[in-house]
């Protein structure tokens, strides 16, 4: 006699037919992805992690890194004071004085200029210059200047000489006359000069004086 067939109960788990050792599971796990520049691990060893790929190396990451410098800054220049201030202006009007009155003392029966005396005592006492020099240091124009050097050789105190190195060019130097005249000035003034001290001034004031030299040649020297 059959059993009567009943439905299935559908909280029964329905039997699955277990898979076979040949058969390949349905959904398989994805293998991990590997590096495509990993090296393969040797046979017996865990494998490595690969090193990152290298960056290439070029100027702009090859620097060394830049070190923070500290800015340096030149020393600040002190300023005159006021006690510079009237020093300068006591010393510069009493050079200005001594200049004019050493200046009243000496002889001009030429009536020489500023410019032409300063000029023969350039040239003293066997200088050869040439005019374009002379005017540059006397801060004149080639026009004044020739009209100094023409007053000059007229009074015979100069004499023209053709440059060896250029035939257009003329040098200036002293006659025997234009000697003189400058010999002779500067025995004025020295001689006046040292009658000043010897009867304005005492013994103390003359070490001072003498003492004073230094500083002022000092100030002079470049």
């Amino acid at each position: 006699m059959k059993n009567p067939t009943h439905p299935a109960d559908p909280a029964a788990p329905s039997a699955q037919p277990a898979p076979t050792s040949t058969s390949a599971p349905t959904n398989p796990a994805p293998a991990p992805l590997a590096p495509s520049n990993a090296t393969p691990p040797k046979t017996g060893q865990a494998p490595t992690n690969p090193a990152p790929p290298s960056t290439p190396l070029t100027p702009a990451n090859f620097a060394s890194p830049k070190t923070a410098l500290t800015p340096i800054h030149p020393a600040p220049q002190s300023t005159p004071d006021t006690r510079d201030a009237e020093l300068a202006s006591t010393f510069r009007t009493t050079i200005h004085r001594l200049v004019k009155l050493l200046r009243r003392q000496t002889r001009n029966d030429a009536q020489l200029s500023l410019t032409e005396r300063s000029t023969l005592g350039l040239l003293y006492p066997d200088s050869q210059l040439a005019p374009s020099d002379i005017a540059r240091t006397e801060k004149v124009t080639t026009q004044s200047m020739s009209q100094v050097i023409n007053h000059l050789a007229e009074l015979d105190y100069i004499h023209r000489t053709p440059s060896v190195d250029d035939k257009r060019k003329v040098l200036l130097s002293l006659t025997p006359a234009g000697r003189a005249y400058i010999e002779q000035i500067r025995h004025d003034k020295q001689e006046w000069l040292a009658h000043a001290i010897h009867e304005r001034l005492t013994p103390a004031e003359k070490d001072t004086l003498a003492a004073a030299m230094n500083i002022l040649t000092k100030l002079i020297d470049e």
